[in-house]
């Protein structure tokens, strides 16, 4: 998790209520969609808008990228 935040440049304090949360298997988190992104960044505490719209810009180009690799 502290990766996934370092490379959406989020403050590494988001990863202890991430992990608490349950949400700590990035490459699940990958496969969720925009919306579930947004929801997850909401029930972590996430309140700043342009944090929760980098982590879904970031996680949207991840998960992109992985699709483009198995095609």
């Amino acid at each position: 998790m502290p990766a996934l935040l370092r490379l959406c440049q989020l403050p590494a304090s988001y990863a202890e209520q991430f992990e608490e949360d349950g949400y700590d298997n990035v490459a699940w988190m990958l496969e969720l969609s925009d919306d579930n992104m947004r929801q997850m960044a909401r029930d972590v505490g996430m309140t700043k808008k342009g944090h929760v719209m980098r982590l879904v810009t970031v996680t949207s180009a991840l998960r992109a990228e992985q699709q483009r690799r198995k095609a």
